[in-house]
């Protein structure tokens, strides 16, 4: 009967988190018009080429293979593998709009949040009603409003949702022996928490840190309980391998590393002060997909009061609640509270003294995600003392109400565009934001390039179009890497009304001219280096044959500017020609071609990361190497001439990493057989004893 009843209890439970879940994601309800944010559009994609890869027998999920012209992109390897192959999976249930996976995954993350969050409440104070409200006071916290409905961080969303079971088994292993079945719930937890946003994780992983030091300085009997909990946080590191270990190694060669290690960027997003005090979203203008522009974050009126209320019940002893726990445990809340309050919203630069690792998260905002879960803790403590520890279901109930109605201005969107999602999109996903974000940087990283093919001369590039009569300036140095240097000019001439050529200059000498007429454009520029100083740059420009009266007469918008001719062609086998006997479209890159005997280099179909990829040449894993191609580094390999050459590519990250991941993974599945054993066969062998909750020390 008790089994019953704790069944239809979590029921309950399970429907009411699962409603305001919903409630939470109110303004995302339509299906059929979405807001236009490329962010959001982003994760939609992502969730598409997540669907594929795994149709395709991918896992874990490395690389999206229909997106950067056939290049494979390892979005997933950097970017959140777990939160993408759960909506991934979700799409194959509805393949006509991938934003029900989208919203699906949401409500999933939001309904296990709130009901882990009432769980921790209730550990916490011992009771329902007042675990109720703590959990609802973390789900309609701003920060989690924000993000859902307004910047559509889509991992960090999730990740939310998965830190409060995070928390519930840290702090039940922390203040109870550690037995096998708590430490193996925990390492999963974490592991979930790290492959879904690794920024969270780190930060969760620093305030938790803070916290638990601060109680174990106090009572140094709880050292090896800390000990212990590092040891569970290890153990899913060893379970992530395959994922953190290529971050942390190639991280610094990445393109992104320009904004996740770049103090002045985490700096210029701080959230107004004042912001704290407002009743109201605070609304500047539409939401922007990269800061806080849209709205200010903050802490919310809920949090703030049940903070001042706990400061007054500290100072005033004679008013404390019994709340044994609890009350053990609220001044290293408050003061780790304080502590991260400071770490978001200091004036004074203190985050130039931390490592630089702390500064993925790029803004101090994100740290809003802590202050959300220690708040709504806190909070439960305001509760008790302003119903004396005798709040009622009904009370809790009526709460909720309210507290939903004080979130109502962080749901409603003002100004917003709504779009369908087109029809060209479902069938050609293209990631919208950031699209080069994790390539490897060839400008700082020059050391990862071992040939030049060529290169984009992005000043001549404009975003307005060719500009006549400009000069653009080439290195002779460049121009000694190459064996027969030419410019490619690739463009769409839109206006010309009289007839004109098209002048190239160097050093004040045509070189070359094209006659100019409305269409396509793409005019190769021969170099001949001997007719310049050796020991000068080129000044390089282009110029109109007959002067134009009116300079709107003429407009030529560039697709691309190149610098080529590196290679002797007879040398090298281009990517564009290889791709022509590739098999793209299956997790592994398949080539079957045959290859002539002057052919010294052949460009795969596939960016270059040092060590990350697999390659091999009629069954054998080879060397690779790079070659610099529009910017991007691509692998490339010497083959074996004259006869037909069968390759195959493949992203498989760190192979010790990965060796790594499936011990322990292998580990993790034994032990958690023999807890499974343990709870079916009752014998003595395998029972254990629980110490006394951490609230009863002296």
């Amino acid at each position: 009967m008790h089994k019953i009843f704790d069944l239809k209890q979590s029921i309950l439970i399970f429907i009411l988190f699962g409603f305001i879940a919903a409630t939470m994601l109110a303004p995302l309800a339509s299906s059929t018009f979405l807001q236009n944010n490329s962010n959001l559009f982003n994760h939609l994609a992502a969730i598409m080429h997540a669907n594929f890869a795994l149709s395709q027998g991918q896992f874990p999920l490395r690389d999206a293979l229909i997106n950067n012209s056939g290049l494979r992109y390892p979005f997933f390897q950097f970017n959140s593998p777990i939160s993408y192959t759960f909506s991934g999976i979700i799409y194959y249930f509805t393949p006509s709009n991938p934003f029900l996976a989208y919203k699906i995954t949401l409500w999933i993350a939001l309904t296990l949040g709130g009901i882990y969050m009432f769980r921790l409440g209730n550990w916490f104070y011992q009771s329902k009603p007042i675990a109720y409200l703590v959990s609802v006071i973390y789900l309609t916290s701003p920060y989690f409003l924000l993000i859902n409905n307004h910047l559509f961080e889509f991992n960090e969303a999730i990740a939310l949702g998965v830190l409060p079971i995070v928390l519930f088994y840290t702090f039940k292993c922390y203040t109870t022996e550690a037995s096998l079945r708590s430490m193996l719930q925990l390492s999963l937890a974490l592991f979930f928490l790290l492959t879904i946003h690794l920024v969270t994780f780190i930060y969760t992983s620093l305030i938790l840190g803070i916290l638990l030091l601060l109680i174990s300085y106090k009572n140094n009997n709880h050292v090896i309980k800390l000990l212990t909990l590092c040891l569970a946080y290890l153990f899913a590191c060893a379970l992530a391998m395959w994922f953190i270990a290529p971050i942390f190694t190639t991280s610094s060669f990445l393109i992104s590393h320009q904004t996740t290690d770049n103090l002045s960027v985490f700096q210029s997003h701080q959230p107004p002060l004042l912001g704290l005090l407002s009743f109201t979203a605070n609304y500047l203008m539409n939401a922007s997909k990269d800061s806080i522009i849209g709205i200010t974050p903050t802490i919310g009126w809920p949090i703030l009061f049940a903070f001042g209320i706990c400061i007054y019940a500290l100072l005033h002893p004679i008013t404390l609640i019994k709340q044994t726990r609890a009350q053990y445990w609220l001044p290293f809340l408050l003061i780790t509270f304080f502590i991260c309050f400071l770490l978001t919203w200091s004036p004074i630069n203190i985050w130039k003294y931390f490592p630089s690792p702390l500064l993925m998260g790029e803004y101090s905002w994100r740290l809003l995600s802590q202050l959300s879960w220690m708040g709504a803790l806190i909070s439960g403590y305001g509760i008790c003392w302003l119903f004396k520890n005798n709040l009622t279901h009904k009370q809790a109930y009526i709460g909720i109400f309210l507290l939903i109605c004080v979130s109502n201005s962080w749901l409603v969107v003002l100004d917003r565009q709504l779009i369908k999602i087109p029809d060209d999109f479902i069938r050609h996903p293209g990631l919208t934001s950031n699209p080069d974000f994790y390539l490897l940087d060839t400008t700082s990283h020059p050391e990862l390039i071992n040939e030049i093919d060529n290169v984009t001369l992005s000043t001549i590039n404009s975003p307005t179009g060719l500009l006549l009569n400009t000069p653009y300036i080439i290195p002779q140095s460049l121009l000694g890497y190459t064996s027969h240097p030419a410019i490619l000019l690739e463009g769409d001439v839109k206006k010309i009304t009289t007839h004109n050529e098209l002048l190239a200059i160097i050093n004040k000498q045509m070189i070359a001219h094209i006659p100019l007429k409305p269409g396509v454009l793409r005019w190769i520029i021969p170099i001949n280096t001997q007719l310049f100083n050796n020991n000068s740059p080129l000044s390089f420009q282009f110029a109109l044959s007959k002067k134009l009266n009116d300079p709107n007469e003429f407009s030529l918008p560039l697709k691309s500017v190149i610098l080529t001719g590196f290679f002797k062609p007879e040398t090298v086998l281009d990517m564009t020609e290889v791709q022509k006997h590739c098999s793209l479209e299956t997790s592994i890159v398949d080539c079957k071609l045959s290859i002539p005997q002057q052919i010294q280099t052949v460009e795969l179909p596939v960016n270059y990361y040092p060590n990350l990829l697999d390659i091999k040449l009629n069954g054998k894993t080879i060397p690779y190497t790079s070659v610099l191609r529009f910017d991007h580094a691509i692998a490339a390999i010497t083959p074996q001439k004259g006869t037909l050459n069968e390759m195959t590519i493949q992203f498989r990250g760190l192979v010790w990493a990965n060796y790594t991941s499936c011990i322990s993974w292998i580990i993790f599945l034994i032990l958690s057989l023999c807890v499974l054993v343990q709870r079916i066969i009752p014998v003595n062998i395998w029972r254990t004893h629980r110490n006394k909750p951490l609230f009863e020390i002296d």
